[in-house]
């Protein structure tokens, strides 16, 4: 198999597991540098970075409803790699944690964060790197 993405750099949000950790497993094996992003850190000697594939990936704590805390990594993680090349919004909560009778406002608050504010966050930040990328490239 080729590395299809080779240089290619990738941001996952919700990667700890499931769906968004095999996303970030699958770019890397197909070449990109991939920042896996979530909000429960990962343990142990190793769990920062590792090579994968034809890739890499290296796992960042980030909370995708903290405007501060997206911009910081992804100015950081475009910054050491260059830019961002693609952005997967993975991070979501699911909904039935209670009842309709039983939930709270500060629930739906919560799932709007998640669910909706956190990818336009991302998406903000990364197009960011973009322009200033392109913005070098002219000069």
């Amino acid at each position: 198999m080729s590395a299809r993405l080779a240089g290619m750099v990738a941001i996952v949000t919700g990667a700890a597991g499931g769906l968004g950790g095999a996303i970030a497993a699958r770019l890397s094996a197909d070449g990109a540098h991939v920042a896996a992003l979530d909000t429960v850190p990962e343990s142990g000697p190793d769990s920062r970075h590792t090579d994968v594939g034809a890739g890499s990936l290296e796992r960042w704590t980030c909370d995708v409803t903290d405007p501060d805390a997206v911009h910081r990594t992804v100015a950081e993680v475009a910054s050491r790699r260059g830019g961002v090349d693609v952005l997967v919004n993975n991070a979501g909560l699911l909904s039935g944690r209670s009842s309709l009778l039983e939930a709270t406002p500060e629930e739906l608050h919560r799932f709007y964060d998640v669910n909706a504010v956190g990818p336009l966050l991302m998406a903000q930040a990364c197009f960011r790197t973009c322009e200033t990328v392109t913005t070098e490239d002219a000069s």
